[in-house]
């Protein structure tokens, strides 16, 4: 089904497009992408502080992180 077939506009009476009607299908796959992309940036937002750490030699196993608590 094609994008334009899987939604529906909603416009209001001077034609404005106001809100949009979206099949099931279609609102799940948003909703995983949206959490797709959720996950991409938070392993963007750490990834270079753990590349830094791990070069640093900075790292510790998770045996003995949690030895330590």
């Amino acid at each position: 089904m094609s994008a334009s077939q899987s939604r529906q506009d909603i416009v209001d009476s001077d034609g404005k497009r106001t809100a949009v009607l979206l099949d099931i299908a279609t609102f799940k796959r948003l909703i995983e992408a949206e959490e797709e992309l959720e996950d991409i940036r938070a392993y963007d937002a750490v990834k270079e502080k753990v590349d830094a750490e791990l070069k640093a030699d900075e790292s510790v196993i998770l045996e003995a992180y949690k030895s330590k608590k």
